[in-house]
């Protein structure tokens, strides 16, 4: 017994430590969770070996078990979290410049962001860490004031966009691209009050704003709709589900059990991809169930960006359909990011992910362009569509924060095309 107290008191003290270090350092999130994940399977692996040197000489079949491998990883996680539940609250991390409402479910959509939700965000990425940033979510779970009624005010015109977190994220709700885009438009508009609704979910996929347009923006009768997409459609099945078109984690909903292990601990500050890999190679979870499957798998890696892209031209050619019966003018915007012909960023912290990776986002944007051409407004199934991938050409290192999302001032560029391309494409708005 006084072997196992000695470990685990190790251990905890050590972990102490790692806390300490956690809390200050510059790393990102996601490589912090995976090295403190890889400790608490050392130490309590360490546990492990000191219970079986104690007991050598008389191990049982318990005890035997307990040094195969899957009594280590079971060991390795309720090491961790027995770690999180004793210290998360005596050493506190650092404030969050950049935490995100919470999904809840949602008809149709799967989910949308918790109604209500408020949030300060101090030193906002958003803004370079020089402000607070201020995220409210209305009641139907969407980033801004109330949605309006379906019956607009005279001269009003009304403006949908469509997308994820590059269409949901801005410093406060008057500072995302669809409030930029409202004002662009405004400035190029007789007169017309210009409505801008915010129908970005935060990691949502080109099937979810399909569902959105057709269950929900339809009926509130907007006069334009934007959807400024893409880069989730292939990067949710290369770190989600493997599945092309699935709403990110969807496995965690067809499979429940694993996913509120997987959930639990990804809540306490855990890496979700961690624990399902420790979950597969003790044998808990198949190959087969994984959703990670495009990345260990060659093959469906090779496939993937040709799926991603025929994935996403057909719910766009879909959302046009709806658009047209409806009398909607629909634009269609492939988002920019750091991660496509961008040869000069090849090092940048902000870039760097696996080559193959990489060169799988590169080939799905260039067969999105193989559509819709690489630069001017073209017409697509009775809508338009361009690629903004290359909007900010040399200056992009300046323009993102991260890999995909936009600074504010490089979201008001964004809306300022926008607008000009909508003027271009509906006459009805009568621009300037």
């Amino acid at each position: 017994m006084a072997w196992v107290v000695l470990a685990l008191a190790t251990y905890l003290l050590a972990m102490v430590a790692v806390r300490q270090v956690l809390a200050s350092s510059p790393l990102p999130p996601l490589v912090l969770a995976a090295a403190a994940g890889f400790l608490g399977i050392v130490w309590s692996s360490f546990v492990a070996a000191t219970v079986a040197t104690a007991r050598a000489t008389r191990w049982s079949p318990q005890v035997a078990l307990l040094i195969g491998p899957r009594g280590l990883a079971v060991l390795g996680l309720i090491g961790m979290l027995l770690f999180e539940l004793l210290l998360v609250d005596a050493w506190p991390a650092a404030p969050d410049s950049m935490r995100d409402p919470p999904h809840e479910p949602a008809p149709y959509v799967t989910f949308v962001a918790r109604p209500g939700f408020r949030i300060e965000r101090p030193k906002d990425v958003q803004s370079h860490g020089q402000a607070t940033g201020r995220i409210s979510v209305n009641s139907a779970g969407f980033r801004g004031p109330e949605w309006p009624s379906p019956q607009k005010q005279m001269n009003e015109i009304r403006v949908a966009v469509l997308g994820g977190s590059a269409v949901f994220y801005g410093l406060t709700d008057e500072r995302t691209m669809p409030a930029f885009l409202s004002g662009a438009l405004a400035r190029r508009l007789d007169g017309a009050a210009v409505t801008a609704l915010n129908g970005g979910i935060i990691s949502a996929n080109s099937t979810q704003e399909l569902a959105l347009l057709r269950s929900r923006l339809v009926d509130l009768r907007p006069d334009v709709i934007v959807v400024y997409d893409g880069f989730n459609d292939i990067w949710d099945p290369l770190y989600y589900d493997g599945r092309v078109g699935q709403p990110p984690d969807f496995v965690g909903i067809e499979r429940p059990s694993v996913a509120r292990l997987a959930h639990l601990l990804y809540r306490l500050g855990r890496s979700i991809g961690a624990v399902q890999g420790i979950l597969q190679v003790t044998g808990f979870l198949s190959r087969d169930e994984t959703p990670y499957a495009s990345r260990s798998d060659p093959r469906a890696l090779e496939a993937l960006p040709d799926d991603a892209a025929r994935q996403l031209l057909g719910n766009w050619r879909a959302m046009a359909d709806v658009c047209r019966s409806a009398g909607i003018q629909c634009i269609f915007a492939l988002q920019p990011t750091l991660l496509y012909r961008s040869g000069a960023l090849a090092d940048d912290a902000r870039t760097r992910i696996p080559p193959a990776e990489r060169d799988a986002i590169e080939r799905y944007y260039a067969a999105v362009e193989r559509e819709i051409g690489d630069g001017a407004p073209a017409a697509f199934h009775g809508a338009t569509a361009v690629s903004l991938a290359g909007l900010f050409g040399g200056s992009a290192g300046a323009a993102f924060w991260d890999a995909v999302h936009l600074y504010d001032e490089a979201n008001a560029v964004v809306a300022d095309r926008v607008a000009a391309i909508a003027c271009d494409a509906a006459s009805a708005l009568r621009c300037r």
